[in-house]
């Protein structure tokens, strides 16, 4: 690496040369730089390859699933599972009290709901039971009695 010039006081600087308008070059416009890029750049014929080793490489084209992923409705949120016309009417002032049936946890075959008038708990990610249409977030929910809950919606 080549030393960093030293100054000393009093030195003398050499003047300064004037540039020659002939010899300076000036930018490429954003177009021209573009163009230069890109006619360096050569596109690569597609390959397949492996999945381990597609890692650092480009698709040639969109890849498509075959189907979705869950092949079933699932909650989004830890709550209860209910028929949506059961708590239609619920309020605050006025909140729908239901009996708590079962349960439905993620990994597990859903309880179906049977009869109206009822609910399934059920945790985030868990299938939505057969019977019900609707999940009501757990922080709207006050358990009352056990298994009976009463759903007051905000």
């Amino acid at each position: 690496m080549p030393e960093s010039p030293t100054l000393l006081l009093g030195a003398q600087l050499p003047p300064r040369r004037p540039r020659d308008a002939a010899v300076a070059c000036a930018a490429p416009s954003l177009g021209a730089a573009k163009a230069a890029v890109l006619a360096k750049i050569l596109p690569k014929a597609a390959q397949n390859v492996a999945l381990d080793d597609a890692g650092g490489r480009i698709l040639t084209q969109d890849v498509h699933a075959a189907s979705d992923y869950w092949p079933f409705s699932r909650a989004a949120m830890d709550g209860v599972a209910v028929r949506a016309h059961d708590v239609a009417d619920a309020s605050p002032d006025a909140p729908t009290r239901l009996p708590v049936l079962g349960a439905a946890y993620c990994g597990a075959a859903p309880q179906e709901l049977t009869c109206g008038q009822a609910a399934i708990r059920i945790a985030t990610g868990a299938a939505i039971p057969p019977g019900c249409d609707a999940v009501i977030p757990q922080e709207l929910l006050v358990y009352d009695d056990g298994d009976i809950l009463g759903v007051c919606p905000t």
